[in-house]
């Protein structure tokens, strides 16, 4: 019990030295955060679409951007706009190629992920660099594993190269993606399996359509991908997974998402195990 209180308090040091944010979306895999911003748009203090992470960061910057603290009621209500703040807010030299985050995370993993999981493997160790201005970004998260399960030492997730044009942003990438409301888990796509080398596009901003009728409709947002499976499945070999999502909110205390996964082509063919 004292090594794993030790190690904790190792995580959590460096988990705050991390800066503000760097990439243009805000990740899925940051549970408190998704709570955050969550509890914001349940009380009526901003109105997006907010069950489809990662989430365009420049969206939610723009949502809070007028709010002050004193007016909200609730110190829960407050200490969550200041977090999901600093989780939005650019730093200074954004636009210079630095170390932005440094974590490291060791003991038994769990067999179902949770915001108390420390790492997938018996030890990790993260470094996470970027650079990026209102029209792109790239981030570099290398992780050296030891005795990795899959034989991986070194893991790019959370990596991802994106551009800018207009309202969308075109994405190569590596990043969680969580789908769909649920705080355990997701029907469709959650953080619990490692993410997939993908290629996306997802919209900017969630405004609405200025377009009679469809503008009933609210802010929407859209998010596709195609991404590449693993080998050496017990399936199929590298099958091409796509995604597609689209959400919207009519009210703000309504919102709807319609999902589409599939997985087609790959290299061979198993008996399912």
């Amino acid at each position: 019990m004292k090594s794993s209180a030790c190690l904790a308090t190792i995580v959590s040091l460096f988990a705050a030295c991390t800066v503000s944010a760097q990439s243009m979306f805000l990740p899925a895999g940051n549970s408190k955060l998704r709570d955050d911003v969550a509890l914001l748009v349940d009380e009526g203090v901003v109105n997006l679409p907010v069950n489809e992470w990662p989430l365009a960061r420049e969206d939610v910057a723009t949502a809070i951007s007028g709010i002050e603290s004193e007016e909200l009621y609730e110190p829960a209500l407050r200490a969550a706009l200041h977090r999901v703040i600093a989780a939005t807010t650019v730093a200074s030299n954004a636009g210079e190629w630095d170390l932005r985050e440094l974590r490291i995370a060791a003991g038994q993993p769990g067999l179902l992920r949770s915001e108390a999981t420390l790492g997938r493997e018996n030890a990790e160790l993260t470094s996470i660099g970027g650079t990026g201005t209102g029209r792109y970004s790239i981030t570099i998260a290398a992780t050296g594993v030891i005795r990795p399960d899959d034989g991986q030492a070194v893991r790019l997730d959370g990596s991802e190269a994106t551009v800018r044009w207009g309202n969308w942003l075109f994405s190569a990438n590596q990043m969680d993606r969580w789908w769909g409301p649920g705080r355990d888990g997701s029907l469709i796509l959650s953080t619990n399996a490692r993410p997939m080398p993908a290629v996306s596009l997802d919209r900017y901003r969630s405004l609405p359509v200025n377009f009679p009728v469809l503008r009933l409709l609210g802010p929407w947002r859209f998010s596709g991908f195609l991404g590449l499976g693993e080998g050496d499945r017990p399936d199929v070999d590298r099958p091409l997974f796509m995604g597609m999502r689209l959400s919207f909110k009519p009210a703000p205390i309504f919102e709807f998402g319609m999902s589409r996964t599939a997985q087609f082509c790959g290299r061979g063919s198993r008996p399912s195990i």
